[in-house]
């Protein structure tokens, strides 16, 4: 797992999401678009993110489509 990694997150109601992953903190992943993880590259500054649950990953290093 490292930084820029794409992963598949299983999010509320069941739907499966696919995102940048910008951190690891123990059992949380701090994840946010792909877009916005772009952009923050860009523009030099941290992406705005969200913890998930290690338990709510699907799919760790999924090729993008």
């Amino acid at each position: 797992m490292r930084e820029g990694d794409l992963v598949r997150v299983k999010a509320y109601g069941g739907q499966e999401l696919m995102r940048r992953l910008v951190e690891v903190r123990g059992d949380i992943l701090l994840i946010c678009r792909d877009e916005e993880y772009e952009a923050a590259q860009r523009e030099g500054r941290q992406p705005v993110c969200v913890g998930f649950r290690k338990e709510d990953i699907i799919e760790m290093g999924v090729s993008k489509v």
